[in-house]
């Protein structure tokens, strides 16, 4: 027949299976704050072609006195919140 009685482990067993465990969340953290902060830095460069584009429509230099930005800079709080001014 089969012991099923539960294996003891001390508490050093304890300790270290708690700090591997530990050590794979905060890795994993870290990555996905990289990530992140990876794919917000190319999502604003890219918001940031889009307006250049869309001002200088083609040209070498934008035209002044254009309203654009203040009126997306509103539209764009409004839905993601703080952090788009004009």
């Amino acid at each position: 027949m089969i012991d099923l009685t539960p294996v003891q482990t001390d508490a050093a067993e304890k300790i270290e299976l708690y700090h591997g465990i530990r050590d794979v969340l905060l890795s994993a953290r870290k990555h996905a704050r990289q990530a992140i902060n990876d794919t917000m830095v190319q999502a604003y460069w890219q918001v940031g072609r889009l307006i250049v584009e869309d001002e200088q429509g083609g040209e070498k230099r934008a035209e002044y006195g254009k309203r654009v930005l203040p009126e997306l800079a509103k539209r764009l709080s409004a839905e993601f919140g703080e952090g788009f001014s004009a």
